[in-house]
């Protein structure tokens, strides 16, 4: 995208884009040269020279600013007749300016990137402020007019005019955005005139699209045809792309060799999807859009008719809407393939019925998506559905009008019947967001209204710096570090406006700050004591060396001194820039244009832009900006939230009337909450000593902060270190809040974000969840949906099944109940197979064998299986306590450190052990994966949660009836599986085996009948006692019985004297062979002589 000055046009041959560099010599004129950047200074030395100019190598040649050329661009236009082409009218104004040819001539160097006249890229500018203060006007491109408002100019003396420009351009902006701001509220968007053009392009896709089947870019051709959707579904929603790049990226791909037809579709359906967003720019929009035309076979372009409208976006998708952006255009593609299914009768009949509509869409996929139906609905039928992109706010609307919400339960129409409920007090087209109405709906906006900015970023400076040499100075050394920052890595800057004041931002780090209201700063590289002793004696006051890099600190002082204590100290400024540039800042979010549009204007020349946020993703492979890291911080005093308070003052606060240093440990914090507080337990000292711990010391400047406030989410970035506000009595860090007026609802984000929202402690650390929490700290460019790893578990094969003996979809059964419950308990008596069978599945589910058996016991605790302290001898002898991980911990961690793979943890015998007692706190992790707890040993710093990737098979015997006792909260969080050695598939498990190894099937027989007498499903012996090798011999086979079987029933009837005359070997062969001699006479009645000895073996 270009960062050329609004109203900019092509030159020659070339576009205006932004310098690297330029040196000025007065407010008036700039000197131009090439630099060294390595010897870069900024500041006029005693003789009048830059200290710089000895690093200069070509001559200097005193150019006019773009001030300097707007009144000659009237006088120029003027006498052109009050309208000219720019071929024509550049001449005329370096002939009104008296310019000379050299100066005419300059052009950019080499190393800037830009090219070209250097004069002609300076009247571009002088035509920008011109039109903003309504002195020209540019019919189409290339022409342009003096206007009367002009001719009023050039009627003034000359200094008079131009400063008069000047205020109007800045009363223009001021009154536009007044303008857009109550545009916006008093009435909704369908009653406002300024976005009658966007419901004239809905009103036209509707027909021309929905109703005729055609093309809205390219009306001439039929796009919404079955197989061009179909393509569309199969490319886009059924190949879903997990890799982190960019959404335009990844439609690159998706969208190669595609027909005409389903790239004009997909155009549309970006179009529909772009048009009522406010929160991009109509250059992104188009740039997205037009992408998908490149693409085609025959290429293509948004027509200029087109373009309009998409500059008027009248609502705030907010972060969730660039977020989630494949799920939403997923939603239009589904509704493409459903709709150009149908036959146009039907069509025309859906399309007259507003609900009819609607049910449609809701019948549609709709995981993340439901802001992309509510946006279509209000589009095609204003008058019935609202300008809400949120159900969210929607629910808030009927929960503060309950009486007037009506019968109906579909949330739409309770909507409309509030609407006219409320039309005889609001008027027939109020706004849900008017002053007037949206305190009765949303109580946080009610209790506190947002602060409101009314000065420009110009006025801003001129403020701080009344004195024209210091705000040339200060804008001069902005300038330069942008420039110095871009050319060593683009997205390693950007520029903020905070509350009244401007800040430079490298990397994480605040690198220049001015604020009125406050002391100003910049960051300077210390290299020594001896320096920081210099800066200490010059004034200074040295806050804590940045986390990176280590030698940078941030010096602040009075605003009467900062000018002249900052000019002697240019290098070490600079080479804090340069130190920092090297990584990539978080504060995209807070970057503002009109800031750096302030600074451009004060040196008379154009500075680079951010680039557009996926292109610092590429850097780091990730979303995320390398070392950030990501909090949950709930901001709750005596369990009332004050939410609403921190967004309002830019900041996040929690309420702790503790003061340590900052930097302490935790156990230095600990250790204070202690003192404070005897009586605090340990558990309790902990926790809170973690929560202040993350707050103070862990948190930094660039991490994120989720602040959550009901269902709503808001996203920040952190602006400054965490000090103590010794009046208030608690913890405060700034916070550059990045959707204050669109709240991200919490069924936006991914399950596993939505499920650490539970956490109910103050801080929570979510850096595993940065990468899809920074999509959402910046709304003004699109980032890629975050990739939510899902494990899947294998489908279990015929030849694994066979290999085991059991039937391929039983086993099938299992892996669909741990993929879903993640815990299963295989339940039963002794021999069934069931520690076999949960190895081998294990070895069969897992990667490289990453599964754990341990065997609970009645001894066994706590302690050993999560964690507990060990003895541990140090060197000296002396005997110290470790904490050490169990094996629940290390395999978690494991897990942890490798999400895409399964883990499992088998746990034999699980029911001999004290279940609760083991478990402790765990209970709870079983049922909510990925959200965290302290354990009770643990240092409150840290959390621990149980990973989605890891999954618990235990086994139980039933020959005690144990399961009988095991309580309902275990039953509740695993599924039981039963192993019956009576009932499929354990029974057919024996005769399996016996086929296999080509053994006789008596064993099998001998065991179905021991079962069938002892008619006891939990006493009832298992096939694995007769799996032995030698099974086949009778010895073996009477000693497995004698020494393996019997014992075990002599216990279960003891007392008993007959237990070997009913369950010995003898006797159950001699019941097995009554019952074959009875089958066989009865074969014999009914066949007569004919029975055969072939017959008895059978």
């Amino acid at each position: 995208m270009s960062s050329s000055p609004r109203g900019s046009e092509r030159v020659g041959s070339f576009m205006s884009v932004p310098p690297i560099r330029a040196i000025p010599n007065s407010p008036q004129a700039i000197r131009v040269a090439a630099i060294d950047k390595s010897r870069l200074a900024l500041w006029p030395g005693d003789d009048g020279k830059c200290q710089g100019d000895s690093a200069m190598s070509t001559h200097d040649i005193e150019l006019p600013t773009y001030r300097d050329l707007m009144l000659p661009t009237l006088q120029a236009l003027d006498r052109l007749g009050g309208t000219a082409t720019i071929e024509v009218l550049h001449p005329e104004v370096a002939k009104v300016a008296k310019l000379t040819p050299e100066q005419v001539a300059a052009e950019f160097r080499p190393d800037q990137t830009q090219t070209g006249s250097i004069v002609s890229h300076r009247c571009g500018w002088a035509r920008t402020y011109l039109k903003q203060a309504g002195a020209v006007h540019n019919p189409e491109s290339g022409q342009w007019e003096l206007l009367a408002r002009g001719r009023e100019f050039l009627a003034m003396p000359g200094d008079d005019a131009q400063d008069a420009i000047i205020e109007a351009g800045r009363e223009a902006d001021r009154a536009r955005r007044i303008e857009r701001e109550q545009d916006r509220h008093e009435v909704r968007s369908a009653a406002n005139e300024r976005y009658a053009p966007v419901y004239e392009v809905a009103s036209r896709w509707r027909e021309t699209s929905l109703g005729a089947g055609r093309s809205l870019i390219d009306p001439s051709t039929l796009v919404w045809l079955p197989e061009a959707a179909a393509d569309l579904k199969h490319r886009f929603v059924d190949s879903f792309d997990e890799s982190a790049r960019s959404f335009a990226e990844k439609l690159d791909d998706q969208m190669a060799a595609a027909s005409q037809e389903a790239c004009l579709l997909m155009a549309d359906l970006m179009y529909m999807h772009f048009l009522p967003l406010r929160s991009v720019g109509a250059q992104r929009k188009l740039d997205n859009i037009n992408a998908v035309g490149f693409l085609a076979p025959e290429p293509f372009e948004v027509p200029e008719t087109l373009e309009e409208p998409l500059g008027l976006g009248m609502i705030n998708g907010g972060a969730g809407y660039n977020t989630n952006r494949f799920y939403l255009v997923s939603l239009l593609i589904e509704f493409s393939v459903v709709w150009s299914g149908l036959e146009e009768e039907r069509r025309l009949a859906i399309l007259s019925d507003p609900w009819e509509f609607k049910q449609l869409l809701v019948d549609l996929p709709q995981e993340r998506a439901g802001a992309q139906r509510n946006a279509v609905l209000f589009l095609l039928y204003p008058e019935v559905f609202e300008d809400i992109a949120a159900n969210g706010h929607k629910k808030r609307i009927v929960s503060a009008f309950p009486a007037d919400a009506g019968e109906s339960a579909d949330l739409d129409r309770q909507v409309l019947s509030i609407r006219n409920a409320l039309k005889p007090a609001q008027g027939d087209d109020f706004s849900w967001y008017s002053d007037a109405v949206r305190p009765q709906w949303d109580k946080q906006k009610a209790a506190s209204k947002p602060r409101k900015r009314d000065s420009t970023a110009t006025e801003d400076i001129e403020e701080i710096f009344p004195d024209p040499a210091d705000r040339q100075t200060i804008a001069e050394v902005l300038a330069d570090a942008v420039d110095l920052a871009h050319g060593i890595n683009p997205n390693s800057w950007s520029v903020s406006r905070r509350h009244d004041g401007i800040t430079l931002n490298v990397a994480n780090n605040r690198m220049l700050g001015l604020f009125p209201s406050e002391d100003l700063g910049f960051g300077v590289t210390v290299a020594s004591n001896d320096e920081s002793q210099a800066l200490t004696e010059a004034g200074l006051n040295l806050r804590e060396p940045y986390s990176f890099p280590g030698d940078v600190v941030y010096a602040t002082t009075e605003l009467d001194r900062f000018v002249s204590l900052l000019r002697p100290r240019s290098d070490q400024f600079l080479s804090a820039v340069r130190a920092c540039a090297c990584r990539n800042t978080p504060f995209w979010g807070s970057h503002s244009d009109e800031a750096v549009e302030a600074i451009e204007e004060e040196v008379g020349r154009s500075l680079p832009r951010p680039p557009d946020r996926q292109s610092a993703a590429q850097l780091t492979g990730q979303g995320a900006v390398l070392d950030q890291s990501a909090w949950i911080v709930r901001v709750k005093r005596d369990g009332r939230s004050e939410a609403q308070q921190a967004l309002d003052r830019g900041d996040v606060r929690v309420f702790w009337e503790l003061h340590v240093e900052p930097g302490a440990t935790f156990d230095e914090i600990k250790e204070a909450f202690t003192k404070a507080d005897p009586e605090l337990g340990t558990h309790s000292a902990g926790t809170q000593a973690g929560n202040l711990y993350r707050f103070v010391t862990r948190m930094q400047p660039g991490d994120i902060v989720l602040l959550p406030e009901g269902s709503d989410l808001y996203f920040g970035t952190v602006d400054g270190d965490a000090s103590f506000d010794t009046e208030r009595n608690e913890w405060v860090r700034p916070v550059v809040w990045t959707n204050t007026d669109s709240p991200v609802d919490r069924s936006e984000v991914s399950p596993e974000l939505y499920s650490r929202l539970r956490s109910l402690l103050t801080v929570t650390d979510i850096t595993e969840m940065t990468d899809e929490v920074a999509g959402y700290v910046s709304d003004r460019v699109e980032v890629p949906a975050p990739a939510v790893p899902e494990i899947v578990l294998p489908s279990v094969d015929a030849e694994t099944a066979d290999g085991l003996l059991v039937g391929r979809d039983w086993l099938q059964e299992i892996v669909e109940m741990l993929q879903a419950k993640r815990q299963v308990i295989f339940y039963g008596p002794p021999g069934t197979g069931k520690t076999f069978l949960a190895q081998k599945l294990a070895e069969f589910l897992a990667t490289d064998g990453s599964y754990k058996l341990v065997q609970f016991h009645p001894s066994y605790s706590y302690e050993d299986f999560v964690e507990g302290f060990r003895p541990k001898v140090n060197a000296d002898g002396s005997m110290i306590y470790e904490l050490k991980p169990g094996p629940l911990i290390e395999l978690a961690e494991a897990a942890r450190a490798n999400p895409a793979d399964p883990y499992f943890l088998l746990i034999d015998e699980i029911n001999r052990g004290n279940l609760a007692k083991i478990f402790g706190e765990l209970y709870y992790l079983l049922e909510y994966r990925g959200e965290g707890l302290v354990l009770q040993y643990r240092s409150g710093d840290d959390e621990f949660s149980l990973p989605k990737n890891l999954f618990v098979i235990g086994t139980m015997n039933t020959a005690d009836r144990s399961i009988a006792m095991v309580d309902a909260a275990i039953r509740r969080r695993f599924y039981f599986v039963e192993f019956s050695p009576t009932e499929p598939p354990i029974s057919d498990m024996l005769p399996r085996w016996l086929a296999k190894k080509r053994f006789d099937k008596r064993p099998a027989r001998l065991l179905d009948e021991l079962n069938r007498r002892l008619d006891d499903a939990d006493y009832a012996i298992g096939p694995s006692y007769l799996m032995t090798d030698r099974i086949d011999d009778d010895a073996e086979l009477a000693r497995v019985w004698q020494y393996g079987i019997m014992p075990l029933l002599a216990e279960h009837f003891y007392g008993q004297r007959d237990v070997k005359e009913q369950f010995g070997l003898a006797a159950i062969q001699r019941s097995l062979a009554g019952a074959l001699d009875g089958r066989v006479d009865q074969v014999g009645d009914s066949q007569g002589s004919e029975t055969t000895e072939d017959s008895h073996e059978t």
